[in-house]
């Protein structure tokens, strides 16, 4: 057995980054102390653009393509949507991009829309499934919020 190691670097357009290679930043691009907060604004910013432009009309993410076989991803997955959907909404609050949270809505509306479902024999339980399989129970916060927020509200 030969045991070696390796330099990583990331380039993108006509930069390039060196990666850090060992202990808990293995793998992450090495950022100086004089470039750190305008090099994470500009992640956040080039992050939270990508995810932006993945929000479909009907607040649905497009997910893209399996690479080998050209095909779309047909499968959707509701935790996937929601924690996507986290990220987005914490970078446009740190950018204080209030059209894009509006544009986010949507993809609330569409979780509320397609995947809520409310025991009717207990009005104070909620459900977010994907697919016929339950994922969360919400909390008691989510089913204030979902009680008392109408879709006007998200909408309008």
């Amino acid at each position: 057995m030969i045991r070696f190691q390796t330099r990583g670097y990331l380039v993108e357009g006509d930069k390039m980054f060196e990666l850090n290679a060992g202990g808990s930043m293995h793998g992450i691009r090495k950022i100086g102390g004089h470039q750190k907060k305008s090099e994470y604004r500009r992640l956040i910013q080039t992050a939270t653009q990508y995810l932006k432009v993945q929000i479909d009309t009907d607040g649905r993410y497009e997910y893209g393509k399996f690479p080998h076989f050209d095909k779309r991803i047909g499968f959707y997955n509701v935790l996937r949507h929601t924690s996507t959907t986290y990220s987005l909404l914490e970078g446009l609050e740190y950018l204080n991009d209030k059209k894009g949270i509006e544009w986010a809505k949507l993809t609330i509306d569409h979780l509320l829309e397609n995947f809520l479902y409310t025991d009717p024999e207990d009005p104070e339980s909620a459900y977010i499934y994907d697919d016929t399989k339950m994922k969360t129970r919400c909390s008691k916060i989510e089913r204030w919020l979902i009680r008392n927020t109408s879709m006007k509200q998200w909408t309008a």
